[in-house]
């Protein structure tokens, strides 16, 4: 009978159900993608130990059994396997000898079985797996067997020839076999790499310079990925596995945003739903009555509303499953796509996110779709039923449900304790103290979610309870204006009297502008942070760089690349520094300087020690001067001395964390030349923040760990860099086996494209849940208008006007809906507020307050937009009321 009606709460229920599976669904097909990626690639090698991280050449038989006692003391691993292994580049050269089809990044294996402690094959599960397969993987030694990644990169088959560059030398091998690429040729190492192939261990040790018969790492084996255990005898493993898991989940740490819209939706969506109940259960009090009289009992009563309910929860379930699934596949793949790139560019990880379905999250979804439904009809089917039959049996318009008003006073009382709470804890969390526990040690987005939630909460209540005391000033001032003010007053005395559904009524609307400002202040900091961007000024003044694990001279680089028979790189200059990473701070690092290097950087120097005219003299003094240091701000504040200031003595002593690096012992005793401040978006770039000291003074101090070398470069100035010579530069330091040059203004562009993408999704992902708002006002209106028939036409029979009582309509509706419309912009924004300082915390130190940018623009359309859509929504029951006929009205209810 009621077919519109039916229409809008299936809708109201689909759009719902779809919202929460879509971000289940999105939620777990990135976990399981980022599980399956972590399985395959990782298997059972949690972490490795090098020969360089060690100090030493190589690892001898003596050293791994050494290293196989002290594994087995704690009994933490599964099984060890001693191996040759580096990151090279390979090519297939054309008919005339020159690279053709280059693959860098290319991981080389050897397995020396030789080095096998006794009864290390008794480890069981896939560790034992992975040590059969590594007796299976020995060719012959001028042999080269290829995964079948890199046979198909390489476009080559058995029989052909490939060379091996290490170190620029080319060794050319003949390919033996195209193995499959599982089990440990998945791999990646320390150093990411995405291809693999397998050599004789007398091969790999002559092109990697150690001893035949050795090995420069072990690989740790255990059939539990999360195993990152230190190992006794004060060894230095990394653990692969946790790190590339880490990193994953920090990549990943937006998603649960999606599942707080869907969550934001599933609360417009229980208010609607117990608006829309509250008012059928009161429209149909009569029959309710009539039921009753002829013997129907309470709980049977009940039964049939919750039977109603449950029809249409199931029917509007089934279809939002079907609309979610497909809507989660949507995002799966623009939110894969992006992400898997912005992965390969900043760490070398190659993963594809592809959609899984997850019954755990169809059935959870459903259940709250059907849970949601249930709850709304048992909240409000009480109410009819604990009046007598006689007046349930009275028309709903003609006996209003007053009997719970409280007193003006009290109203008054609750508005102003109910405002007193909301600005207290407004206040309290724009607290440095609030906004510390909500970002450290991570950011906590429900925690975020729940206090805005709380915050609406009050908000709604507080401007119910003190609507009155607002409308009797506006009454005063419209005084003069007696139509007007009369109008307003028979106006707003509906929403006043059903006080409860009107805050229901209020929330609603503020949750749907909630989600979207939100969504428009966090999308604009978020992506504004990374679009002012300036590569020279995050890499302290180059353009590009790239790092090797191996000690590389100027001297020896510039011979390179100024020689390379790839083109020139005439208007390209270079500088090599040592550097070793630390393990304490955000990505904090300890660089050996040149002179040259001092010369070309354009680090932003902000304070220097007394006796310095000028910034090059200080970095002039630090490469001569082995008792200098210059210091970048956030070190200081990482080592807990944020006090000090140039030309202070700065004194250090601190280990490493355990499990994170070799743990090895850091100390600083120098004096500070300069402090270098560190732009907000340079914490991801490891060129340009922590310590600078002389050569000299990094081959004394920094003995233990291992040591890379950082190349830097940059264009001569007032001299444009055409992108042919980066590229006759990137080619020329591939055949180097240099990879990969890394561009910070590429790295910028993927990241905030990345998050464009993101935040568009997301927002129309919002805009869904705003159609339920949309729907739930124009039912509300409707069923509003049939509620009260018989007041407008007692209002026509006496004389007023259909266009006053359309405007009175109108304005009833519209009151309550800029109410919730204007705390929703407030909140959203507030809410914005909160979560972009929260995320902009993400590698610091400590906390510090962000200067946050709001979009005035797009929240002034969203207002003046939704403040739109709400009049739209009004002028059909608005219409109906002035076309009324008051002979109709007085006709029993629908």
């Amino acid at each position: 009978m009621q077919k519109n009606r039916s229409l809008f709460v299936l809708f109201g229920g689909m759009i719902s159900t779809m919202l929460i599976v879509s971000a289940l669904q999105l939620q777990f097909s990135m976990n399981r993608s980022g599980q399956d990626y972590m399985q395959q690639n990782y298997g059972a090698v949690v972490g490795e130990i090098s020969s360089q991280r060690e100090r030493v050449t190589e690892f001898n038989g003596d050293a791994i059994n050494q290293l196989y006692r002290d594994m087995s003391t704690d009994g933490y691993y599964d099984g060890m396997l001693p191996a040759v292994m580096g990151r090279l580049t390979v090519f297939k050269p054309d008919h005339t000898g020159a690279p053709d089809d280059i693959q860098s990044g290319v991981m080389l294996f050897a397995f020396p079985k030789d080095l096998y402690p006794e009864h290390m094959d008794a480890a069981g599960g896939e560790a034992k797996s992975y040590i059969r397969q590594a007796a299976s993987l020995v060719p012959p030694v001028n042999e080269v067997w290829l995964d079948s990644r890199t046979a198909n990169a390489l476009k080559a088959s058995a029989g052909d020839q490939v060379s091996i560059v290490h170190e620029g030398e080319p060794v050319s091998l003949t390919v033996g076999q195209v193995v499959d690429a599982s089990g440990l040729l998945l791999y990646p190492g320390a150093e990411r790499t995405a291809l693999s192939m397998a050599v004789h261990p007398d091969t790999a040790a002559s092109l990697l310079g150690i001893k035949s018969g050795s090995a420069n790492r072990v690989l740790l084996l255990s059939n539990d990925l999360r195993t990152y255990a230190p190992i006794q005898g004060g060894w230095s493993p990394v653990f692969t596995a946790n790190e590339a898991s880490h990193e994953l989940e920090k990549s990943t740490k937006l998603l649960p945003i999606f599942t707080i819209a869907s969550l934001t939706s599933i609360v417009i969506g229980m208010l609607f739903m117990i608006n829309l109940f509250h008012m059928i259960t009161e429209e149909r009090r009569q029959e309710i009555g009539i039921l009753r009289a002829i013997g129907l009992n309470a709980s049977q009563t009940r039964g049939l509303l919750l039977l109603e309910g449950f029809w249409y929860a199931v029917f509007s379930g089934m279809i939002g499953l079907a609309a979610g699934a497909g809507l989660s596949v949507l995002l799966v793949h623009r939110l894969g796509d992006g992400l898997g790139l912005l992965l390969q560019t900043e760490n070398g990880s190659v993963l594809s996110f592809q959609p899984h379905l997850d019954l755990l999250s169809f059935t959870a979804a459903f259940g709250i779709g059907l849970l949601l439904t249930m709850l709304s009809v048992a909240v409000v089917s009480g109410s009819p039923l604990r009046k007598s039959i006689v007046e349930a049996l009275k028309p709903a318009a003609a006996n209003p449900d007053i009997a719970g008003r409280r007193s003006s006073a009290m109203k008054l009382i609750g508005g102003i304790m109910t405002c007193a709470v909301l600005i207290g804890s407004v206040s309290y969390s724009f607290t440095d103290h609030f906004l510390t526990c909500v970002s450290f040690p991570e950011i906590d987005l429900f925690g975020i979610l729940l206090f805005c939630f709380f915050i609406l909460l009050l908000a709604a209540i507080t401007s119910i309870l003190l609507l009155p005391v607002l409308l009797k000033l506006l009454y005063s001032l419209l005084a003069p204006l007696s139509r007007w003010r009369g109008m307003l007053m028979i106006s707003l005395r509906y929403p006043l009297y059903y006080s409860r559904r009107s805050v229901l009524q209020l929330l609603m609307f503020a949750g749907v502008l909630f989600l979207t400002c939100f969504a428009a202040v966090f999308g604009e900091n978020a992506a504004g942070h990374f679009e002012d961007f300036d590569s020279r000024r995050a890499t302290g003044g180059f353009e590009r760089y790239a790092a090797v694990d191996w000690n590389l001279s100027e001297k020896q680089l510039e011979e390179k690349i100024y020689k390379s028979p790839s083109g020139t790189v005439e208007h390209i200059r270079s500088a090599v520094i040592e550097r070793k990473k630390l393990d304490f701070g955000y990505n904090l690092s300890v660089f050996g300087v040149t002179p040259k290097y001092g010369e070309l950087q354009e680090l932003n120097i902000v304070e220097r020690a007394p006796g310095f005219a000028s910034d090059s003299e200080a970095w002039r003094s630090l490469a001569e001067n082995p008792d200098l240091i210059i210091v970048s701000d956030n070190f200081l504040g990482a080592v807990g001395q944020p006090e000090r200031a140039a030309g202070d003595r700065l004194i250090f002593r601190e280990r490493g964390y355990p499990g994170r690096g070799d743990g090895a012992l850091f100390q600083i005793d120098k004096k500070i030349a300069a402090i270098v401040k560190v732009p907000a978006n340079a914490l991801n770039i490891a060129a340009a923040q922590g310590v600078w000291m002389s050569q000299e003074s990094f081959a004394e101090d920094v003995t233990n760990g291992p040591v890379s070398s950082l190349l830097l470069f940059k264009g001569i100035a007032d001299q444009e860099v055409r992108e042919q010579e980066w590229q006759v530069l990137e080619e020329s330091l591939t055949a180097m086996n240099i990879y990969p040059l890394l561009d910070p203004e590429q790295m910028n562009e993927e990241g905030t494209g990345f998050l464009r993408i993101f935040f568009g999704l997301f927002e129309g992902f919002s805009a869904l849940a705003a159609l339920i708002g949309t729907t739930g006002l124009v039912l509300l209106t409707l069923r509003s208008f049939a509620e009260r028939k018989q007041q407008f036409g007692m209002l026509r029979a006496i004389g007023v006007k259909g266009s006053h009582i359309r405007m009175g309509f109108s304005l009833e509706s519209g009151v309550i809906a800029i109410l919730g419309i204007t705390i929703g912009v407030l909140a959203g924004t507030y809410g914005g507020y909160l979560m972009i300082q929260a995320f902009m915390q993400d590698g610091k130190e400590a906390f510090s307050r962000e200067v946050v940018n709001y979009p005035w623009i797009k929240l002034a359309a969203y207002y003046g937009g939704a403040i739109l859509l709400t009049y739209l929504c009004v002028a059909i029951p608005a219409r109906k009321v002035q076309q009324l006929p008051p002979a109709e009205a007085f006709r029993y209810l629908e």
